[in-house]
């Protein structure tokens, strides 16, 4: 029998007709070669095909440009025009981007919008972070469901790219109350910065994960990457992701909490009764090679697993053991949170909602990050916070890896984990399955 050393994986994703014939083929060839090699490593290749994934939701603010002056926070910047650009309804707004080391404005990339008002706005992205728009000749042009797909480029790494998924607001974001407070004052400011009407602004998605089918030893796996830190590779250690899932009608998910894994100088996966090591990654996502392993795999804590007791110094200077905590009520929503999050600040009216709804059967525990004491009492005090507060600890940051901001989990009376989520939406929707039915 031949035995091969090693295997190629292609494998990508079309919703047409001939794309499905073609993954019957390669369905067909791919159990082929599963048959006739047993050992060797695995190059599994994410095409062109390969599916990205919208990760994130953030908002981008549209600046009325007046001059050539444009505004960051607290900073004035000089910027030089592109050429033959239309001056009518001159706008700016920025993206965060960790590609460029040298841009004038520190991991930001500074981008300009003409006609802005209108569903044919145009804009040019400042791709190497000189503020000269002069130097930078691709541009983009909204389509006709308002929306484009702008490449952030990195600029040490050639070929790396982030694609960066713009939309103009809904109508429903627009008349949303919370988010005109937490967004700021329309109009002309004491510091010269012009905010332009949000039904100008744009929502924006992070297409930083790519996934693909694929079928490793008579097994079907979904399997994806994530550039975590947005400077648009996927190899960096100790925070881009890979994510496996045996069961490829399931979402993949980007959390640790929910089974993704951080890669590390010795990164295993178990995929079915068998563990893999990841032997290598291509800088640009196009790649990966794993090879069988006999080092022990232990498996992460996750969504079904009981939290660990770990010791809670409260703000208000006492302490407790976590899950003394969770003994008292039929589910508990801890919430990892920062005054310094925007997300934690727009979502914080859902949960107190959520809070006031069900207080005799469910219980917040804030666990605050990145804060000192004085400044987290100062933000609990400013918007009316009722639940106890403490400080996230090491050591439970280190036994539960958090790898974004605002982070809920959800603990049953035993303090299993029940839900992990980023958005109050799927906590008001677990607690009112539980409550009604």
């Amino acid at each position: 029998m031949l035995v091969l050393k090693s295997i190629n994986i292609i494998f990508g994703e079309k919703n047409n007709m001939l794309n499905q014939t073609k993954i019957f083929i390669t369905l067909i060839i791919l159990s082929i070669s599963n048959c006739i090699y047993s050992q060797g490593d695995i190059k599994i290749e994410f095409t062109n095909d390969a599916e990205l994934i919208k990760k994130g939701y953030s908002n981008i603010v549209v600046y009325k440009l007046l001059g050539d002056s444009i505004y960051y926070r607290k900073d004035k910047f000089k910027i030089k025009y592109p050429k033959k650009i239309p001056t009518q309804n001159l706008g700016y707004f920025f993206s965060y981007f960790d590609g460029n080391d040298s841009s004038k404005i520190q991991k930001i990339y500074a981008c300009l919008i003409s006609d802005y008002k209108s569903m044919n706005a145009k804009i040019w992205v400042d791709q190497n972070g000189n503020l000269d728009f002069s130097d930078d000749s691709e541009t983009y042009t909204l389509n006709n469901d308002s929306s484009v797909i702008i490449n952030l480029y990195n600029q040490k790494e050639e070929g790396a790219v982030a694609n960066l998924l713009l939309k103009k607001l809904t109508l429903s974001q627009i008349n949303d109350t919370t988010f005109n407070n937490y967004f700021g004052i329309v109009g002309k400011n004491k510091n010269g910065v012009y905010v332009e009407e949000n039904k100008f602004w744009f929502a924006s998605q992070s297409l930083a994960c790519k996934k693909i089918n694929a079928r490793i030893n008579n097994q079907y796996i979904k399997i994806g990457l994530y550039d975590y830190n947005w400077d648009g590779t996927f190899d960096n250690i100790g925070t881009d992701l890979i994510m496996i899932s045996e069961d490829t009608l399931k979402e993949l998910f980007t959390s640790v909490l929910k089974g993704a894994t951080v890669l590390s100088d010795t990164t295993l996966l178990m995929i079915g009764e068998t563990v893999y090591e990841l032997k290598e990654i291509s800088y640009t996502g196009k790649s990966i090679t794993l090879e069988i392993s006999n080092i022990p795999f232990e498996k992460p804590i996750g969504i079904g697993s009981t939290l660990p007791e770990f010791k809670i110094e409260f703000l208000d200077s006492t302490s407790s053991i976590i899950n003394t905590e969770f003994s008292k009520y039929d589910y508990t929503i801890i919430d990892i949170w920062g005054s310094w999050c925007g997300g934690c600040t727009f979502q914080l009216p859902k949960l107190q909602s959520i809070y006031r709804k069900y207080q005799d059967k469910v219980s917040v525990l804030g666990l605050n990050y990145g804060d000192s004491n004085k400044n987290a009492i100062k933000y609990i005090i400013k918007h009316d916070i009722k639940w106890q507060n403490g400080k996230l600890s090491k050591e439970f940051k280190d036994k539960v890896p958090i790898s974004s901001y605002p982070t809920f989990i959800v603990v049953d009376n035993k303090g299993k984990m029940i839900l992990i989520t980023s958005g109050t939406l799927e906590i008001s929707e677990f607690l009112e399955n539980k409550f009604t039915n």
